[in-house]
């Protein structure tokens, strides 16, 4: 796969060219530059790897296994929360990927970046609201698919400021 050849499109082509405009929009916003692609999947070798080594140290083998014991009680955490909301809906279905699944990953997520593991919710939100656009799952009551897409990427980068300003 290569980035400057053709695309695999994952969306429809309206949904990639309201991507690269919106992208745009923001390079014109912010003063980037218009050249640079929207993050590094968007890139090719040897600049992708050159971006993908800067965090190859963190996933050394011995660091893997350094990390098991955390990732092991975090899926025992996150099992028995979900045995407990098995237990509490009184035979009704669980959702097993919303009670189980996303968790781990997230919260694993955040503990390898020293975020606190608690925030793995917030990180759901927040790419959720990127990823799904047509979603109003986190939307306030009376409040827009537009506006809540806003809101959430405000307290997105509104954590992230707020984290370069405690370092």
């Amino acid at each position: 796969f290569v980035n400057s050849g053709g695309w695999l499109r994952l969306h429809s082509i309206e949904h990639e060219d309201a991507m690269w405009a919106s992208k745009a929009r923001r390079d014109a916003l912010y003063g980037w530059d218009q050249g640079e692609p929207l993050d590094m999947v968007f890139m090719d070798a040897p600049r992708h790897t050159a971006f993908r080594l800067l965090t190859a140290r963190a996933f050394t083998p011995a660091r893997c296994r350094a990390m098991a014991d955390s990732l092991a009680s975090l899926a025992a955490r996150f099992v028995d929360e979900f045995e407990a909301a098995i237990d509490a809906s009184g035979g009704e279905p669980i959702d097993i990927v919303r009670e189980l699944s996303l968790k781990l990953p997230l919260a694993a997520i955040c503990d390898l970046m020293g975020l606190p593991i608690e925030d793995w919710h917030d990180i759901w939100r927040w790419t959720d609201s990127v990823f799904d656009t047509s979603s109003t799952e986190w939307a306030l009551p009376g409040e827009s698919r537009r506006d809540m897409r806003r809101r959430l990427r405000v307290e997105y980068f509104d954590y992230y400021e707020q984290l370069i300003s405690a370092k």
